[in-house]
């Protein structure tokens, strides 16, 4: 029997549709899910995008739903059929650590976390993965070569962490993930972007200590190992987003000004970032050395491991 054009397209699109699998990425609107979602959908899944804020992408697989995590539940319908379902909700923690930001940061991670695992535990059908992203503020400041096992600290952001995380290393009937990552390097967001935006006016501000470590990995690299962490059920746990190269401050500031070439040079003391950030000033002046040390069992390969080639690649893209 011949078959019509129609339908030959109908069962194309079945098939196709059949092949696909459904992630569900919470907070999709913020720099990580931004990148990360357009390379999901590259990749064949479909996705569907839970957030306070729309983000378009034109693509049939790709879907959206409006949703205050921390005024609603998490309906069960949602997640579904779903393959993966990736946590990356979170206030903005660069910002000045008043009582209520701090309530802010803390509640939306480990609320949001707390009702995704509420929902996937009432679930007949859970995900094959949980993922949520974390960070390596939970170890000790000034401490060096932290592995996943390495001692955790007491300050307010290392108890965030391990609240954050608790919820989904105690999620049932799924593989769980905690990604604690590191400054993440990417154009438009993030760190990256905070120290470039000076150097328009021919400014460099520096505000770390000199030879300061800064744990960073590139937002590249960061969406390959979301994606591997999906399709290989060797990753679990706590994992170091991480690069294995070490990074200070000085160097940063080394490698911009091999591109660009600022008139002034001004470095922020301690004491105004303290008035302008508060206790978070602190953290941005602590070093944290971390190894990658799971990612580096599971053989994965970073693309811009080296500090140079992470750094020139984003300034190649101004």
């Amino acid at each position: 029997m011949k078959l019509e054009k129609d339908q030959i397209k109908y069962i194309i699109q079945q098939n196709d549709k059949n092949m696909r699998k459904k992630i569900i990425v919470l907070g999709g609107s913020g720099l990580i899910g931004r990148n990360l979602i357009p390379k999901l959908l590259i990749e064949g899944f479909e996705v569907l995008n839970i957030d306070l804020h729309k983000l378009e992408f034109k693509d049939q697989n790709y879907k959206f739903k409006k949703l205050n995590l921390l005024k609603s539940n998490l309906n069960a319908d949602l997640i579904k059929d779903a393959k993966a379902v990736i946590n990356l909700i979170g206030h903005p923690i660069n910002k000045r650590w008043t009582d209520k930001n701090k309530k802010l940061i803390y509640n939306s991670r480990v609320i949001s976390n707390q009702k995704i695992v509420n929902t996937i535990e009432k679930s007949e059908k859970k995900p094959h993965v949980l993922i949520s992203a974390s960070g390596i503020s939970v170890y000790k400041k000034n401490s060096r070569k932290n592995t996943e096992n390495s001692p955790t600290d007491d300050r307010f952001i290392a108890n965030l962490v391990k609240d954050w995380e608790e919820p989904v290393l105690k999620c049932s009937g799924t593989r769980n993930i905690c990604f604690r990552q590191a400054y993440v390097f990417a154009k438009g967001g993030g760190l990256f972007e905070t120290i470039i935006k000076p150097y328009k006016f021919l400014v460099s501000l520096q505000i770390f200590k000199e030879k300061q470590i800064i744990p960073f990995i590139h937002i590249e690299d960061l969406c390959e190992i979301y994606i591997q962490a999906i399709k290989n059920q060797e990753y679990k746990g706590i994992i170091n987003a991480v690069s294995p190269e070490k990074l200070t401050s000085s160097e940063i500031f080394k490698l911009i000004e091999r591109a660009k070439h600022p008139f002034f040079h001004i470095r922020i003391p301690h004491i105004i970032l303290k008035l302008i950030f508060s206790d978070f000033a602190e953290e941005i002046n602590t070093s944290i050395d971390v190894k990658p040390q799971k990612l580096e069992h599971l053989k994965f390969k970073f693309k811009y491991s080296h500090p140079s080639t992470c750094i020139l690649n984003l300034i190649n893209k101004e």
